[in-house]
This record gives C-alpha cells, structure tokens and sequence, in this order.
C-alpha cells in the first residue's frame, strides 16, 4: 500500500503535475488553498523567506503582492514550469530547481524557510542541517506538517479505511511520537491550529542567536 501511494504522489508530482492543484482541492473538500495560506500567520510583514518544494507556486504568488521577498526551490521541472505560468514574464519570482539536501544559496541567507506538506525528506538531519545553515541568527524553519479533516472529504476517508482513524486523538498522538524522534535533537515546538474544523500541525524549529 505504501509504495503504490508514492507512486502515486511522485507521478502527482512530476509527470502530473498539471493536475495537482485540481486534485489536491478536490480530495481535501475545497479547503487546499485555505491550509496552504495559514502558513501566512507566522510570519511578519518583512523579510527574506525560502519555501521548500513550492511546488504550483500558490505561496509564492500570494507572498508576491506582499513586501515579504519569497524565494523558492523545488526539485520537480514540471514544478518549476506550473509556477512559471503563474506568473507574467516580469514577474517571474526567484525560483531555482533544486534539493532541500544542496540548497544553493549562501549561509545566513534568510529569515525563514517554510514547508507545506512535505514528503519524508524533511525529517532528515541533512536537510535541517542545510536549512539551519541558510538562515540567520533567530531565524525559523516553519512546516505545516500535516492535516487532521474535520468532515467529510477524501482524505478522511483514506484516513478512516486506509489507516484506521475513528477520531482526531489517534493521528494527533501518531504524529506527536513522529515529531519528537525525527527532529531529534533539534528543539520542536509543536503547534496546532483549526480551521475550518480541521486540525494543522505546525513545526518551529529556531537557529540559535
């Protein structure tokens, strides 16, 4: 079951990428976008933000009509290519292909790195040692780990039939565990927000001052 998911979420990815943002509003009940934005609350008004795998570049849009200045990196070309054509061709935001393992830019180079919905690289130390190695004294990897439904759509389904999930105490406790060996020795702070009846789980990792 496992691998024919990452099958399906790595053509999602790549060869499909043209359909992603149909799929992903479809299946979370029309509430992708709303989650997505929520990442918005725990940045300030200003200054230099990296997001890991962009993906359609929704965040990098939005973030273009603020005066924070977004930069994005995403190792999928079909990516790359959907976010170009969300943009004008003067408008082209700073994007580079490329792995959260290599990140080609210069030490303390931003504020904040965000993540939405990351795969499985985001727990490995290569990647927090990268991200630790670009941001600057204080600054923040912010991740919006993972969603907890509150009604009816695709995804609590698959949680429900697929991975046995009567209620919210169980993933919640599942990912706490998770969380807590991952990240090791990194210090996590864990925070849940609701919207629309849906629990998102938020990860703030700090660099030291």
């Amino acid at each position: 079951m496992n691998a024919a998911i990452e099958i399906i979420f790595r053509s999602l990815y790549h060869s499909f990428a043209w359909s992603y943002n149909f799929v992903a509003n479809f299946v979370s009940g029309g509430d992708w976008f709303t989650w997505l934005s929520t990442i918005i609350e725990f940045l300030p008004k200003q200054g230099n933000v990296l997001e890991l795998g962009f993906g359609t570049g929704y965040l990098l849009k939005l973030f273009s009509q603020s005066e924070i200045k977004i930069t994005g990196i995403d190792k999928s070309k079909q990516m790359v290519n959907q976010t170009r054509n969300r943009f004008r061709t003067d408008q082209f935001p700073d994007i580079v292909r490329g792995t959260a393992f290599e990140i080609p830019f210069a030490d303390i180079s931003f504020d904040y790195v965000i993540s939405t919905f990351p795969s499985e690289y985001i727990f490995s130390q290569s990647c927090i040692r990268e991200v630790l190695r670009i941001l600057r004294p204080g600054g923040k990897l912010i991740i919006l780990l993972s969603v907890i439904p509150g009604k009816f759509n695709i995804l609590s389904l698959f949680g429900r039939v697929f991975l046995n999930y009567n209620n919210k105490k169980i993933p919640r406790i599942l990912l706490m565990e998770k969380i807590s060996t991952a990240f090791y020795p990194q210090p996590v702070e864990i925070v849940w927000k609701t919207k629309d009846n849906a629990d998102l789980c938020f990860i703030l990792i700090k660099k030291d001052e």
